[in-house]
């Protein structure tokens, strides 16, 4: 008996998937749920070389991928919005985005799925199928090379035990660099999966991985801070003991102390001129790890307790740790220019007019435990008129997370050159003291472009009797580590999947409740000891129920060719906790919330090989845990009236709303030929914002006392301000014809496109005439050229491909803000030979 919970890629042909388990949980056809879902099947990831669902991504709907790269995982970027959570087989899951070493394929869930999954935001998640134990005896090897030295070697076996029993082993080992120096992503996965059928209506599925990746991190291009004074000499900024220090140059072996010494102004804009910042540049050097180690073990059990009645229950435990580099200090950021003619002795300064940036090294290593428990139940109702799949679900989530270790390079507290004193405390005045002296005690190193990045200088590493690597407790904040906590996420829900009148019309219908609670405390550091010690707040334990979750829609279909559908749904992202304080004392902004609108329309000819799906869809991020910054000047003013009124540390919020057309087409007209293509615009922009500020102003204006400086900040901070980071236009192309017959028989042909109009970046007064301008990146199209070569060797199946991607060499920068951008790849290749034994 095929299982109700699990899709099978039997009914995959080409592109085009016709299954899916993400619209109710339960085994659905794609065309019938109301959700907008895409899938990335196999036989794309294996037409892209996918080493990673994040590289065929770029080719799907709406799918993007953020450009910080300094980031320890990449962000997904649906319809304009992050989409903050992954699944992995329907369990969120915290690791990166994963290899597809062991991925079946890859299911888009574009906008809000809080009924069925609990975690998401409005812009969708990403739902990562891992591969299965079958009955059905099969190996495979890959092996696959590259640009950037890649090298690459996967081995999957497949093996049937007995008439009860099939196991699956997956490896992999993967090396590769990249155009930036010294960047580099070494990986290697163990997957093992065990499927048991014990009984004629019990299914059981194991699996366990293990995946360590040892990378180095490569840098983002930096904004620039040196073209205000270029154009005015008098401008420019005085360094204290808050962002600045010991400071070294390793090119020249200089050392001084920075504080009193001046700093270039700038726009801040991110600097994507080669002819200043070269693409290749990484000052982060060869030992800033990007590294990490995941273990993970799940069971599924699923039972036929009668024909039509049944359950799934699944146990997933998952344990994380992360390594990476961080760059810190109020210079980290960007690009200034040297504009002290003398050094600090009064000797005269080789650098004088020279570009540079400074750093203090901090490397970071977290970790989380996870353990994820979800109970389905399903009841199919079967009657004359109708079908209606009845589900229950109860989920528990656990989350362990270990505090965020921050160690940075400070000057050796046993050096003469150490500012202050240390105190030997437990106390939050002890701690608070701690940080202000560390604070001043950073070890900066400081990089000029002209001396390049070469590894000598960028190594890094501690000066004996000068500076040390020790844990950073300024990085933790005021208040401590508050994200090491315990917490839990219970849910139950209830949904119906239902078909009416032959299959004319198809609904959907869930209900759902979620819980969040974290345990009430707080983690300081004492700085002398090395110990970490609690600080309990006094107030209970942060808990929130959320009722009323919903998600509805349905499909109908007036004709066989095409259907109609319309869906609602809601997103709560439960795992940022409560969030901080509001400016109402006593009020915290509580997890982040949305909800979508979708509308639309599915074509289907020549029985399916010829599938189209157009949506219209409207996807709100709700205001609660979104914080957007007030500046001081603001609080300074409002603090006076108000008093115990405000909280002076709190913070106000705001919504994003994105909107869009989708239209996504896949063509299997011959077996020999398969396409897939799309387009989509969005527009995004921010809503209610700052609602509490403009309360507390008009509150002012009730008592006729004057707020100019509120007045002014709200005045640049209006409606339908868009938000920075999404691209307009933007439409893909996958396709590939083999020939079956005649001279070329055994070849293949085709390739990709991507098309990106141009992307918003921010709203800034660049030249200086008191009037922000808008301000975009370009746009570009890269093309992808894809062959291949069907043969037998030794009665073996073998195929041999090779993608060129990025064509034509053309030079394209991807922006998503002001502040952040990197450079794309450059024309660059990848070959594999893939053997069926």
């Amino acid at each position: 008996m095929l299982s109700i919970f699990q899709v099978t890629d039997d009914k995959d042909e080409g592109y085009r998937s016709t299954q899916t388990i993400s619209g109710s949980r339960t085994l659905s056809n794609l065309r019938d749920t109301p959700n907008s879902i895409s899938v990335l099947n196999r036989e794309l990831l294996d037409d892209l070389m996918a080493a990673k669902l994040s590289e065929a991504l770029f080719f799907s709907v709406t799918g993007e991928i953020d450009v910080n790269s300094e980031r320890s995982n990449e962000d997904l970027i649906f319809r304009g919005q992050v989409a903050a959570v992954r699944l992995r087989n329907g369990v969120t899951w915290w690791g990166a985005t994963s290899d597809t070493y062991n991925i079946e394929r890859g299911e888009v869930l574009r906008g809000p799925q809080a009924f069925l999954y609990g975690e998401g935001t409005a812009g969708g998640v990403l739902n990562q199928q891992t591969k299965r134990a079958n009955m059905r005896n099969a190996e495979k090897a890959t092996l696959m090379f590259g640009s950037n030295d890649l090298y690459r070697a996967e081995f999957d076996v497949n093996r049937r035990l007995g008439s009860k029993v099939a196991a699956r082993l997956v490896l992999v080992a993967h090396h590769e660099n990249a155009f930036q120096h010294h960047t580099k992503r070494d990986f290697y996965g163990a997957f093992g999966s065990v499927n048991y059928r014990p009984f004629k209506n019990t299914n059981v599925n194991f699996e366990v991985e293990y995946r360590l990746q040892d990378g180095v991190i490569p840098m983002n291009v930096l904004t620039e801070q040196y073209s205000n004074t270029d154009r005015t000499p008098t401008l420019r900024t005085t360094l204290s003991a808050t962002n600045s220090g010991r400071t070294y140059i390793p090119a020249a072996g200089l050392k001084f102390d920075g504080v009193g010494r001046l700093r270039s102004q700038g726009i801040a804009l991110v600097i994507a001129d080669e002819r200043i910042w070269s693409r290749e540049l990484n000052f982060l050097g060869p030992n800033a790890p990007k590294s990490s180690k995941e273990r993970s073990a799940s069971i599924d059990v699923e039972q036929r307790v009668f024909e039509n009645f049944n359950v799934a229950f699944n146990l997933t435990y998952i344990d994380i740790e992360k390594y990476t580099a961080e760059r810190s200090g109020g210079s980290a950021s960007s690009v200034y220019r040297d504009i002290n003619p003398t050094l600090p002795g009064g000797a005269p300064n080789p650098y004088f007019n020279e570009l540079y940036t400074e750093y203090a090294a901090r490397r970071i290593n977290s970790r989380n435990f996870i353990t994820s428990s979800r109970l389905t139940a399903v009841y199919d109702l079967k009657l004359p008129f109708t079908h209606q799949k009845i589900v229950g679900s109860a989920l528990y989530n656990e989350e362990e997370p270990l505090p965020d270790f921050r160690s940075s390079e400070f000057v050796d507290p046993q050096s003469p050159l150490f500012k202050g004193t240390l105190q030997n405390a437990s106390t939050a005045a002890a701690y608070a003291a701690n940080n202000t002296v560390l604070g001043q005690n950073f070890f900066y190193r400081r990089f000029y472009l002209k001396d390049g990045d070469r590894a000598e200088i960028t190594r890094g590493g501690a000066i004996p009797g000068e500076s040390v690597m020790m844990r950073d407790p300024v990085a933790d904040g005021a208040s401590g580590i508050l994200a090491g906590k315990t917490y839990f996420t219970p849910a139950v829900g209830v949904g119906i999947d239902g078909s009416y009148f032959g299959g004319r019309v198809h609904t959907l219908f869930g209900w759902r409740r979620s819980m969040f609670k974290q345990d009430p405390y707080r983690l300081l550091y004492n700085a002398v000891t090395g110990e970490h010690f609690r600080v309990f707040t006094g107030t209970p334990s942060h808990s929130k129920v959320i009722d009323n979750s919903w998600n509805y829609g349905a499909v109908f279909y007036p004709t066989k060719l095409v259907g109609l559908y319309y869906n609602y749904a809601e997103s709560i992202l439960l795992s940022n906790g409560l969030g901080g304080a509001q400016l109402t004392p006593g009020r915290l902004r509580g997890p982040g919330q949305g909800d979508g609108h979708e509308f639309g329309l599915r074509w289907a000819f020549l029985d399916g090989r010829l599938e189209s799906n157009w949506t219209y869809y409207i996807s709100k991020n709700l205001k609660n845990n979104v914080n957007p910054a007030i500046p001081n000047n603001v609080r300074l003013e409002l603090n006076p009236i108000f008093g115990a009124e405000i909280d002076p540390n709190g913070n106000d919020t705001q919504s994003s709303k994105s909107s869009g057309i989708e239209i996504e087409t896949t063509a299997n007209l011959t077996k020999s030929w398969r396409l897939t293509w799309n387009i989509a615009k969005t527009e995004v922009a921010l809503s209610d914002r700052y609602p509490q500020l403009i309360a507390f102003r008009d509150a002012a204006k009730a008592r006729n006392i004057a707020t100019p400086a509120t007045d002014t900040f709200l005045s640049s901070v209006p409606e339908g301000t868009p938000l920075p980071g999404y691209t307009k236009w933007r439409s893909n192309v996958v396709t590939m014809y083999q020939f079956r017959a005649g001279a070329l028989k055994g070849f293949s042909i085709g390739g990709g496109v991507q098309y990106r109009d141009k992307s918003y970046r921010g709203n800034l007064d660049v030249d200086r005439d008191g009037k922000a301008e808008e301000h975009w990146s370009p746009g570009y199209t890269l093309y992808t050229l894809m062959a291949g070569y069907r043969t037998k060797i030794a009665n073996r199946n073998v195929d041999f491909n090779l993608n060129v991607y990025n064509l034509f060499d053309k030079d394209y920068f991807r922006s998503f803000s002001l502040f952040n951008g990197q450079w794309g790849d450059a024309r660059n290749f990848r070959a594999t030979a893939r053997v069926q034994f």
